[in-house]
């Protein structure tokens, strides 16, 4: 079989298993991720001439030079009724790509099971503030805030703009306008089309990653303006959020920014995927919410304190990941085996923040 249709094959494979992740590397073997573990896929070497090619044809004239001059870049491409995201990079001299399998159809809340649906319902009901949605990469960010979006969707008319990079869910038609914004080839940077997004009116706006100071303080503006703004952040836990977003700032700006934060901040979820049991993976997902003594807290910069306020808060719908690890235990959701490693590393990363 040729190589071009080897990497055909692996991708319908991981579509057959329903993957997360597929790895194609110059000179080793293609691997899958399925269920959080590695997996070979046959034997065979990538050859770096057919990945090259097959990358070019993927990425295109203008991301294929950006490649070529040593930069990384994100693509996507649709598999039949699957879309792929993609990460092209170099290693050791040679061609290297990671494909995220982003399953047909935008899922439903009803359809993720996430154990936060008091939070959810609230979150749904907004319509101004900004929302985050937290954890490492491979949590499953994107798909929770494309089934949030979708269900604002359907829920009543509105404008929804999204600014991403690459565009991964294509939402489908529904009652309301939804328009998507890919960097690179809508839009040049983020900053520059939150700008303009302040301009066009939307009710809803998916920023995507905060990653920078300029994103973050367009972001935090357009929530002042009345929109209901969506955004993610690579923070572990809730309490680190708004921690997380005072960093980007200098120490004599510090104070205005926790005000600032304290006024447009609606909620915080923070996830991770875990092994389920009897296969797949289940989402457990920490809860920070809006309440008079989270944005006292938020002012004072005493971040250290939200846990304590997100255990007294259960019944509004705050919830910590240790409450949730016992309840998807209780419920035969995972293992003992697997609460316990991911509660010690809890424990383990708690002890380092803020220190």
């Amino acid at each position: 079989m040729a190589m071009a249709d080897l990497f055909r094959e692996a991708i319908g494979e991981g579509c057959r298993r329903r993957a997360s992740d597929l790895y194609l590397t110059a000179g080793q073997r293609i691997w899958l991720r399925c269920d959080g573990m590695m997996q070979p896929l046959g034997s065979a070497p990538v050859e770096p001439e057919t990945l090259a090619a097959w990358l070019r044809e993927h990425l295109g004239t203008a991301l294929w030079q950006r490649l070529q001059a040593r930069e990384e870049v994100d693509f996507a491409f649709a598999h039949g009724s699957w879309r792929l995201r993609g990460n092209a990079f170099w290693q050791r001299g040679s061609l290297a790509a990671v494909l995220r399998f982003l399953p047909p159809g935008v899922p439903s809340l009803e359809e993720l099971q996430l154990p936060a649906g008091k939070a959810l319902a609230r979150i749904l009901s907004l319509t101004s503030g900004l929302v985050l949605v937290c954890g490492p990469t491979g949590s499953g960010k994107t798909t929770t805030l494309a089934a949030c979006l979708d269900a604002l969707s359907r829920r009543a008319a509105c404008h929804i703009l999204t600014l991403e990079d690459p565009i991964e869910y294509l939402f489908p038609t529904s009652d309301s306008l939804i328009n998507q914004r890919e960097l690179g080839r809508d839009f040049r940077s983020f900053p520059e089309a939150l700008h303009s997004a302040l301009r066009e009116m939307p009710d809803v706006l998916l920023v995507g990653e905060l990653r920078d100071r300029a994103t973050l303080e367009t972001s935090l503006m357009a929530a002042e303006s009345g929109m209901l703004v969506f955004g993610t952040l690579h923070t572990r836990r809730a309490a680190e959020a708004p921690a997380r977003i005072e960093s980007f700032y200098p120490h004599d700006k510090r104070e205005a920014v926790r005000e600032q934060v304290a006024r447009v901040l609606q909620a915080v979820l923070a996830q991770q995927l875990l092994p389920a049991c009897g296969g797949g993976r289940v989402a457990a997902v920490e809860v920070l919410l809006r309440e008079v003594s989270v944005c006292s807290l938020i002012r004072q910069g005493k971040y250290e304190q939200l846990d304590s306020v997100m255990m007294r808060c259960q019944q509004q719908g705050m919830q910590t990941m240790e409450r949730v690890l016992a309840s998807l235990r209780q419920q035969g959701r995972i293992a003992a085996k697997i609460r316990e490693p991911y509660a010690k590393e809890r424990r383990q990363a708690d002890a380092a923040v803020f220190v």
